[in-house]
């Protein structure tokens, strides 16, 4: 069963934490492109697991500018990897993507909740 999240926070302009809503933030929508973009040379399967984790994910990546300043820089790198088939490096850098995601995963729930963010 899926759970619903009420999006009322997010508006048309900024909010408090000076964050553009996640439907408008460019390195939201440039990260959701860059793992469509690996997953498409991959099974249907893959495809459709990235898909529905991009969707997921959505609203914790525009949370993600409070808590990680370098964001753009990280994007940039691992778009450089993958540019250039640096499969090897491009893994070393997506594992410590989602493990620095895993450490501020506790920040960035607070930040929601006084946010007013629900589910």
């Amino acid at each position: 069963m899926q759970k619903i999240v009420n999006y009322r926070h997010m508006n048309s302009k900024s909010d408090d934490h000076g964050m553009l809503p996640f439907d408008l933030d460019p390195t939201v929508l440039a990260t959701e492109a860059l793992f469509l973009d690996i997953a498409q040379d991959s099974d249907a399967s893959l495809r459709e697991a990235v898909m529905v984790i991009n969707q997921r994910r959505r609203v914790l990546r525009a949370y993600e500018a409070a808590v990680i300043p370098n964001r753009e820089e990280e994007l940039s790198e691992l778009k450089a990897c993958w540019a250039a088939r640096d499969i090897s490096r491009l893994k070393v850098l997506i594992l410590q993507y989602y493990r620095r995601r895993q450490e501020l995963a506790p920040m960035m729930v607070k930040l929601m909740n006084r946010s007013g963010i629900t589910q």
